[in-house]
């Protein structure tokens, strides 16, 4: 912009609306993507109690804190299995961080309890 200052901005659209190549976004029906198998999807979110905690990868830890940093859930898990529900009826409503560790690699969340 030759140092000018535009006030407006650009446009808010994602790139992949100017790609044509379809192969450029990979992604399958359940929103993973497939070239990233540490990639965790959580829902639903909100939440009134029970969450499914979803990933290519083997999932190994699970932790949620509340808005204040304080871990109010540690979970190791010790079965691989392709849907782990994660009961939080028993905290109060609110947002969360929901951390998955899956094969060395961390995937965040914020969620939130209705």
């Amino acid at each position: 912009m030759n140092g000018s200052v535009s006030g407006s901005g650009l446009p808010n659209f994602p790139e992949s609306y100017f790609n044509s190549d379809p192969t450029a976004y990979p992604c399958i029906e359940n929103g993973l993507l497939e070239d990233d198998p540490l990639t965790a999807l959580v829902y639903p979110n909100p939440t009134v109690g029970q969450l499914t905690v979803e990933s290519l990868a083997r999932i190994d830890h699970i932790k949620i804190f509340d808005s204040t940093g304080r871990q109010v859930l540690d979970q190791q898990v010790r079965t691989f299995k392709e849907h782990l529900l994660i009961d939080i009826g028993h905290l109060n409503s609110g947002s969360y961080l929901i951390t998955v560790i899956a094969q060395n690699s961390t995937t965040q969340s914020l969620i939130t309890k209705l």
